[in-house]
C-alpha cells in the first residue's frame, strides 16, 4: 500500500542522512560537526514527538518502535 511505500522511502533516506552525518562526525572542525548536531538533534526531537503522540494515542509499542529514527551519536 501506498502509506507503507512511503514510510520505506522515509526509512531509506533517513539512513542515507544518517550514514553522511556520521562521516561529518569524524571531522574535528568546521560546519560539519554543527550540521551533525543540528541533525542528531532534529531526529531525537522527531523521535520524542512520535513517542508522545503514541503514548496518547494508544498505538501499539511494535509499530512504534519501528517507526522510530536511528540515533546519530
Amino acid at each position: 500500500d501506498m502509506n507503507r511505500i512511503k514510510q520505506d522511502i522515509d526509512s531509506a533516506a533517513s539512513d542515507i542522512l544518517r550514514e553522511t552525518v556520521l562521516s561529518c562526525r569524524l571531522v574535528p572542525f568546521g560546519a560539519e560537526r554543527v550540521l551533525s548536531y543540528l541533525v542528531a538533534n532534529e531526529v531525537e526531537m522527531g523521535n520524542l514527538e512520535l513517542s508522545l503522540s503514541a503514548i496518547a494515542n494508544g498505538i501499539d509499542r511494535d509499530i512504534t518502535l519501528s517507526r522510530l529514527r536511528r540515533e546519530y551519536a
